[in-house]
């Protein structure tokens, strides 16, 4: 999103290929991709986040200057104190499936910030109400246009090739996200017009995850997600 509002489009490219990037006084930084596979060619926008190619989102990260994705993670709601270094555009820095649902809810109601709410009423048992909660004035963060060009890429994510093609046959409506996948934990966030949910699995011990899991994690968002809306109506993204 950081990019799109810094002369990004979808179809900027990038050479995916192995890379050590330079930073501060002569650091040196070298990602990999999962299992260490590389196009090893000019990829786009949305082939790399359909791929999570780590190189192009870190390529990206330090062309924009490190700070914009500080700034955009401030605007959409994360809280905690990200430093711009070049291993944020991987998610090196923690966050809580809270701020990331916060974050996704945001770019799902195309840029407008609405406060999370947990209790809408109260009332005692002759049926006065108590508590009411006001509805609140939500804040345009980001573009809807931007807000909607990532919608779009991340519709890519359950498509064929992409990180979360494993469930796609069990989504049986449109629907946009992002798979995250370390050796410790495994993230699948996403959103249909009606509803976003963020899934984080992992141990609380730090216990490696074991071979699989990060299926699992697919397998309960989806299964999750249809029942969510087993009562709503398939609807489009609003362009």
């Amino acid at each position: 999103l950081a990019a799109l509002e810094n002369g990004f489009t979808p179809v900027s490219t990038l050479v995916s290929e192995p890379t050590v990037f330079t930073f501060g006084n002569d650091q040196v930084y070298q990602p990999s991709n999962f299992g260490n596979r590389y196009p090893n060619r000019a990829i786009d926008l949305r082939y790399a986040l359909t791929h999570s190619d780590n190189i192009y989102a870190v390529k990206t990260h330090m062309d924009i200057g490190m700070d914009k994705l500080v700034d955009m993670s401030q605007r959409l709601g994360i809280e905690h104190n990200l430093k711009p270094y070049p291993s944020l555009a991987l998610g090196s820095q923690e966050v809580s499936p809270y701020e990331m649902a916060k974050v996704y809810a945001t770019i799902a109601n195309q840029g407008i910030k609405n406060p999370p709410t947990a209790i809408l009423k109260i009332e005692d048992q002759y049926g006065h109400v108590i508590y009411e909660k006001n509805p609140d004035q939500g804040v345009q963060v980001v573009s809807p246009a931007a807000s909607f060009v990532l919608t779009y890429l991340m519709e890519g994510v359950f498509e064929p090739g992409g990180t979360g093609f494993y469930v796609a046959d069990r989504l049986q409506r449109p629907i946009a996200g992002k798979t995250g996948t370390t050796d410790y934990d495994a993230w699948l966030i996403g959103y249909t017009p009606q509803l976003t949910t963020a899934l984080w699995l992992g141990y609380d011990n730090n216990r490696p995850l074991a071979d699989g899991d990060s299926f699992l994690a697919k397998e309960i968002w989806a299964d999750y997600m249809e029942k969510a809306h087993q009562n709503l109506a398939p609807q489009l993204f609003t362009v």
